[in-house]
Formats: structure tokens, C-alpha cells, sequence
């Protein structure tokens, strides 16, 4: 019955953004339903995880993870997008394969490469203190990878943010 209201709303949301003639309100209609989406995925992953489907909960995240970047890059980016950015880092550290230096896709690098391009756009003194933050829950993250693999990109991740950290106290 829940999959079949999910259905339904995300059908809506596509009919309303093909007869919408405004472009601002199609925009704001796609990103939407790619929140709700991403829901759906975390709902599916947790769901795979629980009864033992590891690589199917891992590719669900992941495809989460994506929706959840392009939210974050959208035009009308807040502090939700990063809330949402920060989670999804979080359940992809617990429930996805190990990160090594060697991976050609690095989630927290992704992640962490995203806020700090938010964070040199960013003029709101509230949205970069919210983008700093998510920075840091990303970094801890990056950080206890350089603890137990010694990896130089999680490393990588962890300098940046305290490069941002210097530079975000030293204006404020």
C-alpha cells in the first residue's frame, strides 16, 4: 500500500512538471521528487539490509547517495540538502564496502568535494556555518578511515576541511 502511494505521488509530480509552463516551478517540482526518491531508496536499502541483502542495500545507498549530491548541488541548496548529504555519507560508511585509496568512486570524497565548492559560493554567514558543520560530520568520517586504512584520500578530505575550518573562524 506505501509503495503504491509513493508510486502515485512520484506519477503526480511527473504529470505536474511536463504541464507546468513556468520553468522555475518544474525545477523546484524535479527536485521534489528526487527527495522523495531518495526516501524510497533509503527505505528500500534499509529494508535489503535487514534481511541480509548486503550488495542490493549497498547499490540502494549508493544510488541514495547520487540523488542526495544532486540535491545538494541544485540551485536552491539549505541546510536540509546538507542534513540529507551528511546522513546518507553516514549510512554509507555503516552499510557499504570499505573505502580504499585504490576505488575509482570515493563517496566521501564526492561528499566532501560538494560542500567545500558550497562553502566557497556560499555568502550566507547561516548556510556556510551549516555547510561547515556537514564538512566536519564528513571529515570524522573520512577520519576514521585514516585511522584504521591509513588512506591518503580520506587524509585528503580531512586537511581540506580543516583548511576551510581556518579560513571560515578567521572571517567570522
Amino acid at each position: 500500500m506505501q509503495m503504491i502511494l509513493i508510486f502515485i505521488i512520484i506519477i503526480k509530480c511527473f504529470k505536474l512538471s511536463s504541464t507546468m509552463s513556468k520553468p522555475s516551478l518544474v525545477f523546484s517540482t524535479k527536485l521534489e521528487c528526487q527527495a522523495i526518491e531518495y526516501n524510497r531508496l533509503l527505505k528500500r536499502a534499509e529494508s535489503a539490509f535487514l534481511v541480509g541483502k548486503q550488495q542490493e542495500a549497498e547499490s540502494l545507498y549508493l544510488s541514495a547517495f547520487d540523488i542526495s549530491l544532486k540535491l545538494l548541488q541544485s540551485p536552491t541548496a539549505n541546510r536540509v540538502s546538507i542534513e540529507r548529504m551528511v546522513e546518507i555519507s553516514n549510512y554509507c560508511f555503516d552499510h557499504c564496502s570499505v573505502l580504499c585509496d585504490c576505488s575509482e568512486y570515493h563517496f566521501l570524497e564526492e561528499a566532501g568535494e560538494a560542500l567545500a565548492a558550497l562553502l566557497l559560493q556560499s555568502n550566507k554567514s547561516e548556510l556556510s556555518s551549516y555547510l561547515l558543520r556537514g564538512y566536519r560530520e564528513v571529515a570524522n568520517l573520512a577520519f576514521e578511515l585514516v585511522r584504521f586504512n591509513q588512506s591518503i584520500r580520506a587524509q585528503e578530505i580531512v586537511n581540506s576541511y580543516i583548511h576551510f575550518e581556518r579560513i571560515y573562524k578567521k572571517s567570522h
